[in-house]
């Protein structure tokens, strides 16, 4: 009896040994990522066995958090400018945008920060297409402003921060806060409609107009890589920022999962634009 309890004990052990052992770590979030995305960054972790618990408690309290060893990594919003400090490893997750759309058929292309500002801000003086277009069926027509606006998609606050300057917006603009995809049929089936989006996949009938801080500046359209670069200025970078402490094996973990393919379609659609793949591969290679 013995000796078949100690075998028993034995085979326990044996079994032990071959289980990957699972530990884990702690990371403060913003709170304007949702809770797909962090519930597909805590699957994708566990299949490389690191256990996470996730708190979306806002971008400074993570930042605090992240600076009193309260947590191992934070994804918080850094905007452009802000500086990190060097003790601290850095990595791209993903941005939130301000695009503008307009119909296919209208011949808009491009526009600067000071007429955006006239045409969304309160005192602006633009309310037709004249100003804008040489067509003649939309020159005298009246501008129909829409605007995405939800407690997770700040598209709009991040115009008003960087165009406007804090200044009122239009009575008159119109929003939608429970679909993108609302406004981009609104925009299909309207040839005076322009909208303010966050990242969003074009359709066949609304054209995302190009943007420039100012008239002798270039043009850029919101692509991955115009948005990653800084070519196109209306954004708001979020990033991964991993704690001194933090274990390269768990760093690599914690990157191939927010780069993984499942937190990239959560981000999506989610209205957030993911890093380039390119670019996700490249910090990859860099920290194995």
């Amino acid at each position: 009896m013995r000796v078949f309890r100690f075998l028993r004990v034995l085979q326990f052990l044996s079994i032990l040994m071959v289980l990957p052992l699972v530990h884990g770590i702690r990371i403060a979030g913003s709170d304007l990522l949702e809770t797909e995305i962090s519930t597909a960054l805590v699957e994708e972790l566990k299949t490389g066995n690191l256990e996470a618990e996730i708190e979306l408690v806002g971008s400074m309290r993570a930042l605090d958090a992240l600076a009193a060893g309260e947590v191992d990594a934070c994804i918080v919003a850094v905007p452009d400018g802000s500086q990190q400090q060097e003790v601290h490893r850095v990595y791209g997750f993903a941005f939130q945008i301000v695009a503008f759309g307009v119909n296919q058929r209208n011949p808009l292309a491009e526009l600067d920060y000071a007429q955006l500002a006239d045409i969304f801000k309160a005192t602006g003086s633009t309310e037709t297409w004249t100003v804008l277009v040489d067509a003649g069926r939309l020159r005298e027509r009246k501008i129909n402003l829409w605007a995405a606006r939800s407690e997770k998609v700040i598209a709009l606050e991040i115009f008003n921060s960087v165009v406007l300057r804090g200044s009122p917006l239009k009575g008159s603009i119109r929003y939608d806060s429970q679909s993108v995809d609302q406004l981009m049929r609104v925009t299909e089936n309207d040839d005076a409609a322009m909208i303010l989006i966050p990242n969003m996949t074009p359709t066949s009938g609304v054209r995302i107009l190009a943007v420039k801080e100012d008239a002798e500046s270039q043009s850029y359209t919101p692509t991955p890589d115009n948005v990653f670069y800084g070519d196109y200025p209306l954004r708001l970078p979020f990033k991964l920022i991993a704690g001194e402490n933090l274990k390269h094996a768990d760093l690599q973990t914690l990157l191939q999962a927010i780069y993984s393919d499942r937190v990239t379609r959560e981000l999506e659609r989610a209205h957030f634009m993911p890093l380039p793949e390119l670019e996700r591969q490249a910090v990859l290679s860099r920290v194995r």
